[in-house]
């Protein structure tokens, strides 16, 4: 499984992902030269390359993907991390999601965080 963080997604998180999961491939919008690229570009990148997408932009990133998804049309697994939860929590989370799920669960869903508010 792939993983890309929007560019707003602390360095911290990076880091606990890759240290939690060192199997999973972890890649920054930068990475992949998407830095500065409008929402629809990174959400379109995602897509196309089956990363999850993992942002804390939920004021364009939610609408962009319920529109996609109203339309009938494929959104990448996308994860929402509220600028309430903190760091440890995030990556806590973060890696429980990506460890007890595949692509293919997380796909055409908007997983927000935390997890167990929506328990």
């Amino acid at each position: 499984m792939r993983v890309l963080l929007d560019e707003h997604i602390d360095s911290a998180i990076l880091s606990g992902i890759i240290r939690r999961l060192p199997g999973m491939e972890v890649l920054r919008v930068q990475d992949v030269g998407l830095l500065g690229a409008s929402d629809v570009e990174i959400f379109e990148w995602a897509l196309v390359h089956e990363c999850v997408l993992v942002t804390r932009d939920a004021r364009t990133m939610v609408p962009l993907a319920k529109e996609t998804l109203s339309k009938g049309a494929p959104v990448p697994a996308l994860i929402v991390v509220p600028r309430s939860v903190g760091i440890g929590p995030a990556i806590a989370e973060i890696c429980e999601l990506l460890s007890r799920s595949t692509l293919d669960q997380l796909m055409l869903h908007i997983h927000f965080l935390p997890i167990s508010r929506y328990l």
